[in-house]
């Protein structure tokens, strides 16, 4: 997984989940403007997670499936 962005993002909270709502990942960091973020995720079991993205009062929220 790679987050991007055109703009410097400080203090970005990254917090992944499994389907049942653990938090698999934590994180808060900075993404540097027009660089990428990486996430491993090639050693994670298949199924769904939820990735949540959040800037002070703004979040996103996304669902990813491994299969």
């Amino acid at each position: 997984i790679y987050i991007y962005s055109e703009k410097e993002l400080n203090d970005l909270e990254v917090i992944i989940k499994d389907s049942l709502g653990n938090v698999i990942y934590y994180n808060v960091t900075t993404v540097s403007e027009y660089t990428t973020y990486p996430i491993l995720i090639d050693n994670w079991n298949k199924g769904k997670y939820t990735i949540q993205l959040k800037k002070g009062s703004r979040y996103m929220q996304e669902i990813i499936r491994i299969e």
